[in-house]
């Protein structure tokens, strides 16, 4: 991806309203959507989008400028997305373009106001802990804040995408940053609609714009765990090489984040009734940590996972149990690392590592169902798997086994039909001249023959 120095770099892509973070000359690729939630009669959320291009942003902006009848509840999502076998969808799967890199910082969990935290925010921008981002939309309850990538980046830089933003969620755990909002299919507020939660007045969801810039990832990267921290003293903007995809180990990384999305999920599924939440709490730890060196960080956030138990563990449990997690995660990540970015040499009982468990041995150790796993992204077994896969081959258009089957019997009786016909037009023919004539092998003969006679 190469070296990329910039002194005083030049505003090319600037966005001049709020909405060009997600729709503009330089990001058409795909669609993004506004996406609302209502209950079906069964009582299940059932998920309403409407999508927008370049070509209708004028009727996004109206939703937005409403002054009566705003939408309630609405978000945007923050990336783009496209068909994939004529379909229209928010998945993974879906996605077209990375247009922004979001972090959801929920401070009243944190005894904060909006206001509080935005003062915060300014002080860490002011020190360099955190970049300014694009956009900060005041959800009424929280701050979102918005990082907008030049031009959109490729569906294939998905995992930098989800490292800096696990990276910009620890940097502002102490704020209230959620690490459940790391997926890329996530969407966040809709400026402009109305926030009413249960038990909380309704607000408007505002946006302001604090930096006009849009973002290269490598200005965000420098922000980043393993790269050295950027000279602070100089007042020269430097960045910094792209990593390889290699040089990250970034399949461990994708695969253990997404898993914590998965344990949040589990326990939604379960309505926070977990048997071995120590265990939860070991596991989810540990898989952050493989994300940062900050152990706050990874503190902070497993006691906010400890809120969405029906039975939360003591504060004391959870740092004693994170503490240990974070300490045996990066110990690996140092002996990963060292290594090369290979679990090859890497032995258990040799350096005393904690490896990242298996699939099969989190499906076991949490007792998840197949049920369960149909609504899990990754911590899914064999079976589940290539049912998935067999799903995906199946849209794109591969045949079922039945399908498959008449069509080879529709194929055999197609060229014993046209066998029997050759015979009656050459009845002196051999059996390698016929199969000259069809294009097919002699035994392919014998065995139409035979099928003939029956």
């Amino acid at each position: 991806m190469g070296i990329i120095e910039l002194v005083e770099r030049q505003a090319n892509n600037q966005i001049k309203q709020w909405h060009n973070a997600y729709l503009s000359k330089t990001k058409r690729r795909g669609a993004v959507a506004v996406v609302q939630w209502k209950k079906t009669k069964a009582g299940k959320d059932s998920e309403n989008r409407t999508w927008y291009t370049l070509k209708n942003v004028q009727d996004l902006l109206a939703l937005s400028d409403r002054t009566s009848n705003r939408l309630t509840n609405a978000y945007l999502t923050l990336n783009a997305f496209e068909k994939v076998n004529g379909q229209l969808a928010r998945r993974t799967e879906n996605l077209a373009q990375i247009r922004n890199i979001g972090v959801d910082i929920d401070c009243y969990t944190v005894g904060m106001t909006a206001d509080q935290a935005a003062k915060e925010i300014q002080e860490m921008i002011a020190k360099q802990e955190i970049p300014n981002p694009n956009l900060v939309i005041w959800s009424g309850n929280g701050l979102q804040l918005i990082y907008s990538i030049e031009g959109g980046a490729s569906p294939s830089l998905a995992w930098l995408t989800k490292h800096i933003t696990t990276q910009l969620i620890a940097a502002t755990t102490k704020l209230g940053a959620d690490a459940q909002c790391t997926d890329i299919t996530r969407v966040f507020r809709l400026p402009g609609s109305y926030n009413n939660k249960p038990g909380k007045p309704t607000n408007l969801v505002s946006v302001e714009m604090w930096r006009l810039l849009e973002y290269d990832l490598s200005e965000l990267y420098i922000y980043c765990e393993p790269l050295k921290k950027r000279n602070r003293s100089s007042s020269k903007a430097k960045l910094y090489v792209l990593p390889k995809i290699t040089d990250m180990g970034y399949k461990l990384r994708s695969l253990n984040l997404t898993r914590i999305n998965d344990f949040y999920k589990l326990i939604d599924l379960r309505n926070g009734n977990i048997e071995n939440r120590n265990v939860m709490t070991y596991d989810f730890a540990y898989c952050f940590a493989l994300q940062t060196d900050n152990q706050e960080a990874v503190i902070t956030q497993s006691i906010r996972m400890n809120k969405s138990f029906d039975d939360p563990l003591n504060v004391s449990e959870i740092e004693r149990v994170a503490k240990n997690a974070f300490k045996d995660a990066r110990a690996f990540w140092k002996a990963y690392l060292a290594n090369g970015y290979t679990m090859n040499g890497l032995f258990r009982e040799q350096d005393k590592l904690i490896k990242p468990k298996k699939n099969s041995t989190l499906i076991d150790h949490h007792g998840i169902t197949p049920v369960e796993m149909k609504e899990l992204q990754t911590i899914i077994d064999a079976v589940e798997k290539q049912t998935r896969r067999v799903a995906k081959r199946r849209a794109a258009g591969m045949k079922t086994l039945a399908e498959h089957n008449n069509n080879q019997k529709a194929k055999k009786a197609d060229r014993a039909a046209l066998l029997a016909q050759l015979k009656t037009e050459h009845p002196e023919a051999t059996q390698r001249q016929l199969a000259d004539m069809m294009g097919v092998t002699a035994m392919t003969i014998s065995r139409l023959n035979k099928e003939l006679s029956n």
